[in-house]
């Protein structure tokens, strides 16, 4: 039995990279949109020359990282990274979406591009569902194997089918309650995600890549409930580390533009954003 599962895995690894690979080698772009939800959700590259979306939603750095390195060393025609950075990219909740709570769901995801010395820490990590794991990661590398569009789990792409919405005040205050607050009290950053943004950094500084970091519109209510901490943390990271920034926020979005939690961009946003890039 040992044998058959070792065998399955070898055979669905080598035909996720050989497929992903020939994929990535062949794309014909000069720019691609990485981060989360908020990317994944606001960056509609259909109407944008020259680029393509790779976001996912709940999608740390660390995967992010993981995820460029393999692209950049397969695709030396790319020269634009544009990365998703918000005040919430600096919070600890980021955390359970790697090394937490959610981390079986997520990095089963991401477990054929990453290295194996990666591949070993959530092997461990979740050595007490082992079997469950097991089966995600093979359920999801069969997935991959079989899709006819390149819609594979670890890359993510362009998703917003959001139209009539609108923010509200209730659904933005449990947002800020999530991603700023536990128990009361302010969450603390994030050293993991600011590790991985530096190693971002880096990776693009080796490749000769531009990287311009995107902070994509926010409900001016939802700004407002933001901690100062975050904002002053933010605003820091972007001057001590000389970033180029692209910052929606200095635009006037219309409520109907956002989602409910008001950190997220309806379809129509989607659309005025992405025609602002690509102009």
């Amino acid at each position: 039995m040992i044998i058959i599962c070792v065998s399955l895995y070898a055979c669905i690894d080598y035909l996720n990279s050989k497929k992903s690979n020939d994929y990535i080698s062949s794309l014909n772009k000069k720019a691609i949109f990485v981060g989360d939800s908020h990317m994944q959700c606001g960056i509609n590259d259909a109407l944008i020359t020259n680029g393509i979306n790779f976001s996912q939603d709940a999608e740390s750095y660390y995967f992010t990282f993981q995820k460029l390195e393999k692209i950049l060393a397969l695709n030396k025609e790319i020269k634009t990274i544009y990365l998703g950075f918000s005040y919430h990219n600096l919070s600890s909740y980021y955390d359970d979406y790697i090394f937490g709570k959610e981390n079986l769901e997520i990095s089963s995801r991401y477990f054929f591009i990453l290295p194996p010395s990666e591949k070993r820490k959530f092997i461990i990590y979740n050595s007490d569902n082992e079997i469950l794991y097991f089966n995600k990661i093979i359920v999801k590398g069969i997935l991959n194997i079989r899709d006819k569009k390149n819609n594979y789990s670890f890359f993510g792409g362009y998703q917003n089918n959001f139209y009539e919405v609108g923010s509200k005040k209730k659904s933005m205050d449990k947002r800020i309650k999530i991603q700023f607050f536990k128990n009361d009290t302010i969450t603390r950053f994030s050293e993991i995600n600011l590790s991985y943004l530096d190693k971002i950094m880096e990776l693009c500084k080796r490749e000769n890549k531009d990287l311009i970091v995107l902070n994509t519109p926010l409900d001016s209510y939802y700004k407002s409930k933001i901690p100062q901490e975050y904002v002053n943390k933010y605003n820091q990271i972007i001057e001590s580390k000389k970033l180029k920034v692209i910052d929606f926020n200095a635009v006037a979005f219309k409520n109907n533009d956002f989602l409910k939690d008001g950190d997220h961009v309806s379809k129509k946003g989607a659309i005025l954003i992405s025609k602002m890039l690509n102009n």
